[in-house]
């Protein structure tokens, strides 16, 4: 059993890539490469989600074609959690996102609320169940994003940058909330992901997209990481001579329990200024404020 690639071709930006992948369960394995190389499209296509499927070679799922399995089927055995996880959804809030995943599974009505309970709990996200999307942070939306994921109870899980929009303890605590369940029901886990040091001792296998896929091992891809962190171009920020500032005064944002307060404070033109806090602090929030988008 496992979900199986040999010699699966696809194209990307016309550049046409071949690989060959083995995903067992209860293993976990990383994908890692540069943005556009082509990293989610390869999901999209484990996922069932592109109608054309792969250009050349063979895709099975335990011994099965992604064409011999049902909508019901592939649910089951394949599930994706996007990197904007905005795209998850369909309802309204956590809860009926949830409930609306059983329906799709046909699952016993008498049976929905305790899985639902289950989920969210996991997840922790409990207090948020009835709270619209559009009032969560990017990480609250990635966390119930992963629930709707974890309910449906796939063989494998294919994870698009799960970490991204989560601060560093959410993202442990996550990892390891995935590793005992991966181990309780043997979940194959393939992840697209680069903060290489927090899955260094969870990621068996790396595979790097470069101008093909290559097998690479913990050592190399954490050189690799800190390289390519090394390297990073530094952001050019022109000087600019005008006195135009970005002022705050008595600013007061509620988010649902508590606030974020700016008595007196200013950002001068032509800075850059970094933002950061925990996941749910308000930071995103903070943001749209300031542009006056309304949640």
């Amino acid at each position: 059993m496992s979900l199986l690639v040999k010699n699966g071709c696809f194209l990307v930006d016309q550049k046409r890539l071949e690989l060959t992948l083995s995903l067992a369960p209860g293993e976990t394995k990383g994908i890692y490469g540069a943005s556009g190389s082509g990293k989610s499209t390869l999901f999209y296509l484990l996922a069932g989600l592109n109608e054309k499927g792969f250009e050349g070679g063979t895709y099975t799922i335990d011994g099965q074609t992604m064409s011999q399995l049902s909508i019901g089927e592939r649910s089951t055995s394949v599930s994706l959690l996007f990197q904007n996880p905005d795209m998850q959804f369909c309802m309204a809030t956590p809860r009926e996102e949830l409930l609306f995943c059983l329906e799709n599974q046909c699952i016993p009505q008498e049976d929905m609320p305790n899985k639902v309970a289950d989920a969210l709990a996991f997840c922790e996200i409990t207090h948020l169940a009835d709270q619209p999307f559009t009032t969560l942070s990017g990480g609250e939306k990635q966390l119930a994003a992963l629930a709707c994921c974890l309910i449906l109870e796939s063989q494998y899980l294919l994870l698009d940058e799960p970490f991204a929009n989560l601060d560093t303890d959410t993202s442990k605590k996550v990892i390891r909330k995935l590793q005992r369940i991966q181990q309780k029901k043997a979940i194959g886990i393939l992840l697209i992901d680069h903060q290489i040091k927090e899955t260094a001792n969870w990621v068996d296998e790396w595979l790097l997209i470069e101008e093909d896929f290559r097998t690479i091992d913990q050592a190399a891809i954490r050189d690799l990481d800190q390289h390519m962190r090394k390297t990073l171009p530094l952001a050019k920020i022109k000087s600019s001579s005008n006195k135009k500032r970005l002022s705050f005064q008595q600013f007061r944002l509620p988010i649902r329990n508590h606030e974020i307060v700016f008595p007196n404070f200013a950002f001068d033109g032509g800075t850059l200024i970094g933002i950061t806090g925990r996941s749910g602090s308000g930071k995103s929030s903070f943001l749209k404020a300031i542009l006056q988008q309304h949640a």
